[in-house]
């Protein structure tokens, strides 16, 4: 994530907001593409973990990591990313 955007997302910056697990859930859900940011790199959630408040994302630069991280590491932009 580039300093700016990180800077602008712990701001509040209009248009980035931190996911949620019901958030999660709804974009889990909802078979939409919606824009999901894990350190600034876009990610597509696989699933979720209620107990552990965590989702396994798999990032969408082609490559095949798969992780888990806390939900609260999540945020959604609109897209295109609004900086």
């Amino acid at each position: 994530m580039n300093f700016y955007f990180y800077h602008r997302y712990r701001e509040g910056y209009k248009g980035v907001n931190r996911v949620d697990f019901e958030r999660a859930r709804q974009i889990v859900q909802s078979g939409a593409i919606i824009n999901v940011l894990l350190n600034g790199s876009p990610v597509w959630i696989e699933s979720l973990d209620a107990e552990k408040n965590k989702a396994t994302v798999s990032p969408m630069d082609g490559t095949q990591n798969v992780l888990e991280v806390p939900i609260g590491e999540l945020v959604e932009s609109p897209s295109p990313l609004q900086m």
